[in-house]
């Protein structure tokens, strides 16, 4: 029998189909959804981690990341907010254990200081110098238009 026959093009075709569907089954049973006992605390949840940055992912929210390490962040939120631990403590808690890095704002003060100063400094400074540079910048005399005009006269 050919290979490519229409009995066995057909059977080909069933059995992938088949491991497809397994396939994606496997993928679903993977997802552990998460009980809350109202709205609020399900837009809670939502809120914290699209707030949370993954440590492992760069610029990806713990919410949207499907790294090992975000799971976990959100299983801890989800713990942490059924404990009754407020928004702050909950970052908190996860800032003590993955570092300032979670933090899609980081806090003013201390080792994250220089965030929130420089690029103000920066634009402050580069103001400064923009209306020094404007201030210094003179229009011609009257000799030296009297020298252009000459120069352009002879030129032509």
């Amino acid at each position: 029998m050919p290979l490519f026959g229409s009995v066995n093009l057909l059977r080909i075709f069933r059995s992938l189909t088949v491991v497809l569907v397994c396939w994606a089954g496997l993928a679903g049973a993977a997802v552990d959804p998460l009980n809350f006992d109202t709205l609020e605390q399900e837009s809670r949840f939502k809120a914290l981690v699209q707030e949370l940055r993954c440590p492992k992912c760069q610029n990806q929210a713990i919410g949207s990341s499907d790294a090992p390490i975000a799971q976990d962040m959100r299983k801890k939120v989800y713990e942490l907010m059924i404990e009754g631990e407020s928004d702050e403590g909950i970052i908190t808690w996860l800032e003590a254990r993955y570092g300032s890095y979670i933090r899609y704002t980081p806090q003013f003060g201390g080792s994250t200081l220089w965030l929130w100063v420089i690029p103000p400094a920066l634009l402050v400074l580069g103001g400064v110098i923009g209306l020094r540079f404007l201030r210094n910048k003179q229009g011609l005399t009257d000799a030296q238009r009297v020298a252009a005009d000459q120069l352009l006269e002879t030129d032509t």
